[in-house]
């Protein structure tokens, strides 16, 4: 793995990011269920839930840091949904 404080990406100017978001509602619960009932109960049931909206707004986030910024995050660890 290169990290961005690797001279070869700091000399052409790349930086790398990842984003893992978790969950987040979408359609994806209640088609895999072939409910929508079920799918919203799971949401509901989870302690935490993204919007589409805020995984747009970390990678814009993300994209506009300058490059001697790190965006670090905390891993959260989701209880027992399913």
């Amino acid at each position: 793995m290169i990290s961005n404080n690797d001279s070869r990406v700091q000399r052409v100017k790349i930086t790398c990011q990842a984003v893992s978001p978790g969950l987040t509602q979408s359609e994806f619960l209640p088609r895999a269920f072939g409910s929508k009932e079920q799918g919203e109960a799971l949401y509901q049931r989870a302690p935490a839930v993204m919007q589409s909206q805020d995984i747009a707004d970390i990678i814009l986030f993300t994209l506009s840091a300058p490059p001697n910024v790190q965006v670090i995050c905390t891993k959260y660890e989701n209880s027992n949904v399913f």
